[in-house]
């Protein structure tokens, strides 16, 4: 910190006791101290005037007649720069580091005579801006951190204004569709999107803007020419109370549609093979419902339909023997898998038919028996 010994004289300085409790003195902890000084053309510190007076300075006590002495080493030259430029009638302004690590924004101004001749000397004028210095530096540090954060995510963040066109889009963009965001700011969203699905999307960006807001999934076209599946979230951006368009988050979603188009492939092969499988096939509950039925087994009972046959009890209305029901229950839960029997089962209209059945008991993560699934043949 600055410290010199005090010229009371100096013009502008108001004779005061430095009372560190005094309001007056409080009050100026509040702003950044600003210290003036005259200088001579060499430096030297002729006159110094203590406008706000930090606690530290203590009292008075010139550590030493120059103000470079005062200045930590890289700040020295640069100080001495300035002031040679202003004693020649130059205006400099330049930032310096005292000693002690404090930071301060310095004028140095030539002094001049009335008739505006130069005298050589130099006035100073040094602001501490320590503590805004400390404010930009945890603000860049913050700023630094969160671009991190937000370029290493996977998901991609961005943001369109209320025309349509990207604004902003985080790197994560380059690893889903090989673009750099360079590439996408500027140019509007929709000639990335795939022709079917545009105009869904669209409805959803209006829909968005006026504060509606639901989950999309579309496909974006990448620079490979082919397109990914991406579900995207957002919400509109306002700036004073005025619409400014959307923002939001994107995931690449193409494995997970790629792995539901297959299993709806399965389900599709299995359920052609489960309905014109030529025997019987049921899925039924331990309490005796149908949970499905294929038309092989509808067609060997005589019955309308799968919905009616699913709606009746099958102890009571198949089995000629209920005991032979719970016979097959028993080993069912009892074990994994059901060996051929054979059983009587009434068909719709009453005749009698020999039956084979065999199958797996169903059990859910509890290892608990839920369900057996079975194949019937006829046997008769």
């Amino acid at each position: 910190m600055f410290d010199f010994e005090v010229d009371e004289s100096f013009p502008g300085r108001r004779n005061r006791a430095r009372d560190p409790n005094a309001p007056e003195t409080r009050d100026s902890f509040d702003a950044p101290p600003t210290h003036v000084f005259l200088l001579a053309g060499d430096g030297t510190v002729r006159h110094l005037s203590l406008g706000r007076l930090p606690a530290e300075l203590g009292a008075r006590g010139a550590l030493g007649p120059r103000l470079e002495d005062h200045l930590a080493r890289e700040s020295r030259r640069r100080a001495a720069a300035c002031i040679a430029d202003a004693a020649a009638g130059q205006h400099r302004e330049c930032e310096v580091t005292d000693i002690h690590g404090r930071v301060y924004w310095t004028r140095y101004e030539p002094v001049r005579s009335a008739d505006g001749k130069g005298e050589g000397e130099v006035l100073v004028v040094a602001t501490d801006i320590s503590y805004s210095r400390q404010m930009h530096h945890a603000l860049v540090k913050s700023e630094r951190e969160y671009r991190e954060l937000v370029e290493n995510l996977n998901d991609i963040l961005f943001s369109v204004n209320e025309r349509g066109y990207l604004t902003y889009i985080s790197a994560a963009v380059t690893t889903v569709a090989g673009y750099s965001p360079r590439e996408l700011v500027g140019r509007p969203f929709q000639q990335f999107i795939h022709p079917e699905d545009l105009p869904s999307l669209l409805a959803s960006y209006e829909a968005t803007l006026t504060g509606v807001s639901e989950p999309s999934e579309y496909r974006i076209r990448t620079r490979w020419g082919d397109y990914r599946w991406v579900r995207s979230h957002s919400r509109r951006a306002t700036r004073d109370g005025e619409v400014t368009g959307i923002r939001g988050v994107m995931r690449d979603v193409t494995e997970r549609r790629r792995a539901e188009g297959a299993l709806k492939e399965a389900e599709q092969r299995y359920r052609s093979m489960f309905d014109n499988a030529f025997f019987g096939i049921s899925i039924s509950t331990p309490d005796g419902r149908f949970l499905d039925v294929n038309r092989a087994l509808v067609a060997m009972l005589g019955y309308e339909s799968a919905e009616v046959l699913k709606a009746v009890d099958i102890a009571d209305a198949l089995y000629v023997d209920p005991k032979q029901r719970n016979r097959v229950l028993d080993w069912a839960r009892n074990g994994d898998s059901v060996t051929p029997i054979e059983v009587q089962w009434k068909r719709h209209d009453g005749d009698v038919v020999m039956v084979r059945l065999s199958g797996r008991a169903i059990r859910d993560e509890d290892d608990a028996f839920v369900g057996f699934e079975c194949i019937v043949e006829n046997v008769t």
